[in-house]
């Protein structure tokens, strides 16, 4: 799980499987490297480990693959003919496959983090969590995100799960550029059966399709959200904020 510093810390703690890293340095582990210059360690993996989902004590009967890490980005733009506040949210059509962003998205992160409850012009809070993240990102509303996965053969005889720990968002899953399942939300987990889609032994493709809570949003009487809104640093982010799992048993 990303950590935002300052006031927001206590929004998004820290995840189980290990947090992204946007450049920094760690306090050194076993594969890290110096710097050049001696004065520190260098951390160049994708996120910083951690104790897992599944405990020592399970091991021998349940089996995780930690899917924390650098993942492909592809904005999806709004319909020009598209209208807020009706309550009904825009088609988010498949991913072309030419048009993933350079930049990739480290997850858990959503990818407007650097301009939750914002506003660039006033610098309305203190800080930047992941300064490579391109400035358009925070007006983003829908987008797709990509993982490839090799599953390992052993779990060909276990069901199979694709576990969310929280997505701010619709989120369309898909296995292989199947449909599985959807969850809509902004804080709680959920899991998916994909076991009838995967195939152990080989890679596969995980895709996530996630829109915006707020293009949900009807005017009403007593206000316009039409979902659970749980805290209020999460009516504006955007995207897969906490761990990410496959998990076999």
């Amino acid at each position: 799980m990303f950590l935002v510093l300052g006031l927001a810390a206590a929004a998004f703690p820290a995840g189980v499987c290990g947090q992204p890293v946007d450049g920094g340095a760690d306090n050194g582990r076993p594969g890290d490297k110096r710097s050049t210059d001696g004065t520190g360690v260098v951390f160049d993996r994708d996120f910083a480990p951690a104790e897992g989902w599944i405990k020592p004590q399970e091991a021998p009967y349940r089996a995780e693959i930690c899917l924390n890490g650098r993942w492909d980005f592809q904005v999806a733009e709004l319909p020009d003919d598209w209208r807020p506040d009706q309550g009904k949210a825009p088609n988010l059509g498949l991913p072309q496959d030419d048009a993933w962003d350079a930049v990739k998205i480290k997850i858990p992160s959503p990818w407007n983090v650097n301009s939750i409850m914002m506003d660039r012009t006033s610098q309305g809070m203190d800080s930047r969590t992941f300064p490579s993240y391109p400035q358009r990102w925070d007006r983003v509303r829908m987008g797709w995100l990509k993982k490839a996965v090799t599953v390992p053969a052993a779990w060909r005889d276990k069901r199979i799960y694709l576990h969310l720990e929280a997505v701010a968002g619709w989120c369309d899953i898909f296995i292989n550029r199947r449909p599985v399942g959807s969850h809509f939300d902004t804080s709680l987990p959920a899991e998916v059966d994909v076991t009838p889609l995967v195939q152990c032994g080989q890679e596969n493709e995980i895709l996530l399709a996630v829109r915006d809570a707020r293009l949900f949003s009807a005017k009403g009487t007593y206000g316009s959200f039409t979902y659970p809104t749980g805290s209020f640093w999460l009516a504006d982010a955007v995207g897969v904020w906490q761990d990410v799992y496959l998990l076999a048993r």
